[in-house]
């Protein structure tokens, strides 16, 4: 039995987490099973190099290419991997207690993501691209409206269960990836593999003007659209001020905020790392990834 038959097989056995890489998530999380008990009542075709598994929470189909996948948890049932491969596939008790898992789940999904989609209600689709970029890495370009709504709510949904790591997503905001390939493990093997505790090093070292300046391409448009919502909540503040001094402060507040980096000049950073690490003051509290 090859070992793509196994994993099916033990997918049909139990509710499965598995992180995984899609065009938009670096690290995507599902919760995946092919357990009968579980599945709708129709066909899926067999792919040779991945699986279609179904995701217990958004309740459709997926397809995961198998080299996408970078973590199995098999974590819905007290069994070992070997022990779950031999499950009686109509062992009621099992099934019910795949049943819970899902409902706790699902749970702790649909009590947290209202609040988490209540941040982002009074944004406009711009301001949610860009939080894509600031949270994913990803550059939205073509994609529609609804499409990154749907974006949207996955990401809340990887707030709750999963956390991503602020070195890769550093990298991929900065287009670096096809430059370092970061890793999670502290003595990687593979020698093209960085561990995400040396990320900053190696940042320091791109020296060259070229990648400098590519990447404070990037900063300064991130810089500009946390410059925008600052100056759009004193606005807003502002509207609600009455005193003539608080109303002065703000006005002041918003005339530095605007100009935060007006006097910031490409040829003032000697590498990428002195970018990562830049974030003005007027802005604090920068986002995670900023080193």
């Amino acid at each position: 039995m090859t070992l793509y038959e196994k994993l099916v097989r033990n997918f049909s056995k139990c509710v499965a987490s598995i992180v995984w890489k899609d065009n938009v998530f670096m690290e995507n999380k599902s919760y995946v099973t092919l357990h009968k008990g579980l599945i709708p009542n129709t066909v899926q075709q067999d792919l040779p190099r991945a699986f279609n598994l179904y995701d217990v929470i958004n309740d459709k189909w997926i397809t995961v290419p198998i080299q996408d996948i970078k973590r199995i948890h098999w974590e819905s049932l007290q069994h070992s991997p070997e022990d779950i491969f031999n499950i009686d596939d109509n062992d009621e008790k099992v099934l019910s207690e795949l049943k819970s898992f899902i409902s706790i789940i699902k749970k702790m999904v649909d009590d947290e993501i209202v609040d988490e989609l209540k941040e982002y209600a009074d944004m406009t689709p711009d301001d949610l691209k860009m939080l894509l970029l600031l949270e994913t890495g990803y550059r939205c370009t073509h994609e529609t409206e609804v499409e990154v709504q749907d974006y949207v709510w996955q990401l809340c949904t990887l707030h709750i269960t999963h956390n991503i790591s602020s070195e890769k997503l550093l990298v991929r905001i900065l287009d670096l990836e096809d430059k370092f390939n970061v890793t999670r493990q502290l003595n990687p093997k593979t020698i093209n593999l960085i561990p995400e505790s040396e990320i900053y090093g190696h940042l320091n070292e791109m020296t060259d003007i070229v990648d400098v300046s590519a990447a404070w391409n990037i900063w300064k448009e991130i810089l500009q659209w946390h410059i925008d919502q600052n100056i759009k909540d004193l606005n807003t503040e502002l509207i609600d001020t009455t005193d003539p001094e608080e109303v002065e402060e703000i006005e002041t507040a918003i005339e530095l905020v605007n100009g935060a980096i007006d006097d910031v000049d490409v040829n003032q950073f000697k590498s990428v790392g002195d970018i990562a690490h830049f974030w003005p003051a007027l802005l604090y509290p920068p986002p995670h990834f900023v080193g």
